[in-house]
């Protein structure tokens, strides 16, 4: 935002109706809830980047309460493809990376509680650690902003406040955002807030105008996370996550309007499906047919129809079913 216009605040209703085009930048696409199954959320943050950079930014997350596990989907697609992006999740602790040919996943701790992220796109993507002492508040690049911003680190104010910094450019950067007037940092609560000194930023190895990211994050105590097995789910017009003996989502990636879809489902024990992005209140087939050949004279034949299903998505989009032990499936969605 341009905060230097209105100092970065606003006072009243009329403040916000008049300066609307400085704060009114994002926005709640879909918002769902299914107690004790779901909850899901869509935003769209395009509007809050430069439009000479930026032409589509959304996020959608499914949180499944039982496992404890949130899907977070990101589709950014930018002007060039020389623009870099780059996922952040920021931490008070410093994070462990297992960043390998069988596993990307990284970890944060802090107390008992431990939070495990399965990165699964982009599919050939850099993880990065950043953070300690000394580069806490870090931003790659230069002075002039390249390669996103300043190549230096920007401590914290002192939390009594204080005068301005000596330096012109601190000066003139604190005068900018809040106003010529402005002579001395006022005293803040940062005192009672731990501030996170670490992240981890992950980013397309190949540059590309629109990339997706995908990561599922499971929340538990420490030593609990981690232990079951995640994989990527990406066929035609989606892609989503499967979750060992609990859910698997699926997300759209279709330019416009989903009416077919196909997608392979591993062989993980799936306890639920639940698939976003599609036509409010419009009835859906889904087809399960035989993934894989098996030794086991029981085992689906590859192709052999398995079931089907006809369900209607819910006023957001929105379809869950429940399945017993779902996977080694080629699942086909199509529109009735």
């Amino acid at each position: 935002m341009d905060s230097a216009r209105f100092w970065n605040t606003v006072r009243s209703r009329e403040d916000w109706n008049r300066t609307r085009d400085l704060w009114n930048l994002g926005s709640m696409r879909a918002i769902d809830y299914v107690p004790g199954q779901y909850h899901y959320a869509m935003g769209d943050a395009s509007n809050a980047y430069s439009p000479q950079k930026l032409r589509r930014f959304t996020r959608e997350i499914v949180y499944v309460p039982g496992p404890d596990v949130l899907f977070v989907f990101d589709r950014v697609a930018s002007q060039k493809a020389a623009f870099r992006k780059a996922w952040l999740l920021h931490g008070v602790n410093q994070p462990s990376v297992d960043n390998n040919a069988n596993a990307r996943m990284f970890r944060f701790n802090d107390g008992s509680g431990e939070l495990s992220v399965h990165s699964l796109l982009p599919h050939d993507s850099t993880i990065t650690r950043r953070g300690g002492p000394g580069n806490e508040f870090y931003a790659p690049g230069d002075e002039h902003g390249g390669q996103w911003g300043s190549g230096e680190n920007w401590p914290l104010e002192p939390p009594q406040g204080g005068p301005l910094p000596d330096d012109p450019r601190l000066r003139h950067m604190w005068k900018t955002f809040w106003g010529d007037d402005f002579s001395e940092i006022l005293s803040s609560n940062r005192k009672n807030v731990v501030p996170g000194a670490w992240r981890v930023e992950v980013s397309p190895s190949q540059p590309a105008e629109e990339d997706f990211f995908l990561h599922v994050l499971e929340i538990g105590n420490q030593g609990a996370t981690g232990h079951k097995r995640v994989r990527l789910l990406d066929g035609a017009n989606f892609a989503g996550a499967a979750f060992e003996s609990g859910p698997a989502v699926l997300f759209s990636t279709a330019a416009s309007e989903i009416t077919t879809g196909e997608i392979s489902l591993p062989d993980l024990g799936c306890d639920s499906l639940l698939i976003t992005g599609l036509q409010p209140d419009s009835v859906y087939e889904l087809n399960f047919a035989g993934l894989n050949i098996s030794s086991s004279p029981s085992a689906v034949q590859p192709g052999i129809p398995v079931s089907m299903l006809r369900v209607r998505a819910n006023d957001k989009g929105i379809v869950r079913v429940d399945v017993q032990r779902l996977g080694n499936l080629r699942l086909r969605i199509a529109r009735v």
